[in-house]
């Protein structure tokens, strides 16, 4: 679901969205490439699991006018995984 998006790999190179390798620790619209919204370099968020799991949840309540258009996820389990590869990806 995500990799329709996003690029994993420490070589990538963003396309729709910016690439998520080393996202957990970094400041929320600060990966090089890629062009963000106003609203996302203007977050001041740290991704970690907490902010992570807010942002999955709901991307546009946590941060409104996001340009990522994902729904979010509902499903906790799946949330849960996604998370723990997210922040395995270093």
């Amino acid at each position: 679901m995500c990799g329709v998006c996003h690029k994993t790999g420490a070589t990538d190179k963003p396309t729709i969205g910016p690439v998520l390798w080393g996202v957990g620790g970094r400041k929320a619209g600060s990966a090089p490439g890629y062009t963000y919204s106003p609203a996302m370099k203007a977050s001041r968020i740290v991704w970690n699991r907490e902010t992570l799991t807010a942002f999955i949840a709901s991307p546009s309540k946590v941060v409104p006018g996001t340009k990522m258009t994902y729904a979010g996820q509902k499903n906790p389990k799946a949330e849960a995984e996604i998370i723990d590869y997210l922040l395995s990806l270093k």
